[in-house]
C-alpha cells in the first residue's frame, strides 16, 4: 500500500469520527447550571412596554447554525484532492485533509485558521512528496439562507518534503482563492456540510494546484437551555397562576404571566428565554418549539387573546437585511402557533430589525439581548 493510500485511509477514519461527533454530543449527558429561583417568563404591564422591550429571547444556535451568531466559533474537517500542476511531472496526484478553526465575524464574513497535511503520489518508488501547511482564510458569504455560497481567499506558510533528486525540501508561502458552499445545519448540534474548489499557488515549488474539498463544519460550545424551575402554585391551581381551578376561566396560562382575578392574562409584554433559530435562518430550533408549546396552551385557554409577535435583531448587517430577517422570524413564530390551531386572526407579526435595542450593541452580551422575538399581548 502506498503512503498516499495509507494517509487516505487515516483521513477517512478521522472524517468518519468527526461525522459521528453530532450523535456523540447529543447522547452525552450535559451538566446544567442551577436554575435561578425566578419564573421562566418575565412580564411587564403594557404601560411599561413603551419604556422597555424585554422579550422572548431569540438565541442563535449554531453554527445557529452551522455556526452561531456573529462572534461564534466553529471547527471543521475536509477531505481534499489535489490536481497537481503539470509542471511537476514527477507527481501524479495528491490527497489529504484540512483541519479548520474559525469565527464568524458578521453576517457576511468568516475568518479561519487552517492546518493541512497532504501526500503527493510520485513516480519514484523511494518516497512520496509530503506537504504541510498552516494558513489563514477569509470567507465572504453571498447570503446565509439555505445552501450558502461563499468566496474564499487566504495565505500561509507551507513546507514541502521532496525527493533530493527533484530539488529537495522547500519551505515558503502560499496563496489560495476559490468558491465554496455551506449548507444549513443537518443535525440538532448544528453540524453542516461544506465544500469548496480552490486554486493554490505554492511559491516554494513555483506551482499552482487545483484543490477540491468536502467535509463537515460544526459550532463549538452550543448552548444548552436548562428548564427553569417554577414554584408550585397553590393546591387546586393546575397552571400555577394564583387563581384556583374552580374560578379560572383561562386554564393553561403560562407560568409567570400577570393575570386578572379570573385567571386570564392581561395586556403585557413577556419574555420567553431559550427560543432560538438556526443561524441566520427562519427555522425554529427544537428548544424554541418546546417553549412555544406553552404559548400555544395559553392562547388556546384564552381564545380571544390578541397578540403581536415582534421580531428584533442586533446591529450586525444592514438595516434592510435585519428588518427583513426579523420579519421572517416573526412570521415563522406566527405560522408555528397557527399550525397548532391557534387562530391566525388573533396573531400579527411585525419585524423591527435593529431599530428597538434594549441593550448596547457594543458587547456580545448586549447583542444577545437585542436578538429576540417579543410576544405583546394587546387585549384579552
Amino acid at each position: 500500500m502506498s503512503d498516499l493510500h495509507r494517509f487516505a485511509a487515516t483521513a477517512v477514519a478521522a472524517f468518519m469520527l468527526m461525522a459521528t461527533l453530532p450523535s456523540i454530543a447529543q447522547e452525552m449527558p450535559t451538566i446544567e447550571p442551577e436554575p435561578e429561583p425566578t419564573p421562566a417568563v418575565e412580564s411587564m404591564d403594557s404601560t411599561e412596554s413603551s419604556e422597555s422591550t424585554d422579550v422572548m429571547e431569540s438565541q442563535e444556535s449554531g453554527p445557529e447554525t452551522a455556526s452561531s451568531s456573529p462572534g461564534a466559533r466553529y471547527i471543521g474537517g475536509m477531505l481534499i484532492y489535489r490536481d497537481v500542476d503539470s509542471s511537476r511531472d514527477f507527481v501524479d496526484y495528491g490527497g489529504g485533509m484540512n483541519f479548520i478553526y474559525g469565527k464568524q465575524h458578521n453576517d457576511r464574513w468568516n475568518f479561519e485558521w487552517v492546518g493541512s497535511g497532504a501526500i503527493h503520489e510520485t513516480d519514484s518508488s523511494a518516497s512520496d512528496f509530503y506537504r504541510y501547511a498552516l494558513g489563514w482564510d477569509a470567507l465572504w458569504f453571498l447570503d446565509r439562507e439555505g445552501i450558502s455560497p461563499y468566496v474564499v481567499g487566504g495565505l500561509g506558510l507551507v513546507h514541502n518534503e521532496i525527493l533530493d533528486e527533484v530539488g529537495g525540501d522547500e519551505t515558503g508561502a502560499f496563496v489560495n482563492v476559490g468558491l465554496g458552499f455551506l449548507t444549513q445545519a443537518i443535525h440538532e448540534t448544528g453540524a453542516a456540510i461544506r465544500g469548496d474548489l480552490r486554486l493554490v499557488h505554492d511559491s516554494g515549488v513555483g506551482a499552482t494546484d487545483l484543490v477540491a474539498g468536502v467535509g463537515l463544519q460544526m459550532p463549538l460550545l452550543r448552548p444548552q437551555v436548562a428548564a427553569a424551575v417554577v414554584p408550585a402554585g397553590p393546591a387546586g391551581d393546575a397552571d400555577g397562576d394564583g387563581v384556583p381551578d374552580n374560578l379560572d376561566k383561562c386554564p393553561g396560562t403560562m407560568a409567570g404571566l400577570k393575570v386578572d382575578e379570573t385567571g386570564c392574562a392581561v395586556p403585557q409584554v413577556f419574555v420567553l428565554k431559550g427560543v432560538s433559530f438556526d443561524f441566520d435562518s427562519t427555522r425554529l430550533g427544537v428548544n424554541a418549539q418546546t417553549i412555544l408549546e406553552d404559548s400555544v396552551r395559553t392562547m388556546l385557554g384564552q381564545p380571544t387573546m390578541k397578540v403581536e409577535i415582534a421580531g428584533h435583531t442586533d446591529n450586525y448587517g444592514s438595516e434592510d437585511y435585519n428588518r427583513n430577517l426579523s420579519q421572517r422570524r416573526a412570521d415563522a413564530v406566527k405560522d408555528y402557533l397557527a399550525s397548532k390551531t391557534v387562530s391566525a386572526d388573533n396573531l400579527r407579526a411585525t419585524g423591527y430589525g435593529e431599530s428597538q435595542p434594549v441593550a448596547s450593541n457594543d458587547s456580545d452580551f448586549g447583542r444577545e439581548q437585542n436578538r429576540r422575538v417579543e410576544f405583546r399581548i394587546e387585549s384579552q
